[in-house]
Order: C-alpha cells, then structure tokens, then sequence
C-alpha cells in the first residue's frame, strides 16, 4: 500500500512539474502574440493618421471643414486610448 501511494505522488508529482513547464511555455507564446497585436494596432493607427490627416477634405464651408477635423480627432483618440490600454495590459506603462 505504501509502496503504490508513493508511485502515485511521484506521478502527481511529475505531472504538476510537467504542466507547470507548460504553462511558462504558454505565458511566453501569449506574450509574443500580444507583441505582435501590440504593433499591429500602432501600425494601424499610423496608418490612420496618414489617411486622417493627409488626404485632402473638400468641403465647402469652413464649418464642413471643422466637423470632418473634429470627427477625425475623435477616431484618433479612440484608437490611441485603444493602445495605451493595450500597454497597459501587456505592463509596458
């Protein structure tokens, strides 16, 4: 009896061990994947900026110009709060 409880601690004992490695294994994936969303998100946003901000508006009215810029801005911030959260989260801030 003693001898097959000790055979099933050491098995216990091993795959706690194993499962262990495998979890350290998975947190450093999970940490790669959110590097890679991470700089995607910022190239999207780039990307943005440069349609955003870099292709012409022709509005008529001055007043059409500032909505567009205001809805723009609003976009902007939306996707920079999206990153800085993501920051966050990754404990890069």
């Amino acid at each position: 009896m003693g001898s097959q409880m000790a055979v099933v601690t050491q098995k216990t004992s091993e795959v706690v061990s194993a499962l262990a490695q495998r979890q350290d294994v998975l947190e450093i994936e999970l940490q790669e994947l959110q590097q890679v969303l991470l700089a995607m998100q910022v190239n999207t946003f780039f990307l943005i900026i440069s349609v955003f901000f870099f292709v012409p508006t022709y509005p008529s009215t001055c007043a059409q110009k500032l909505d567009i810029l205001s809805q723009r801005c609003s976009v902007l911030v939306l996707f920079l709060s999206e990153i800085l959260f993501l920051f966050a989260d990754l404990g890069l801030l």
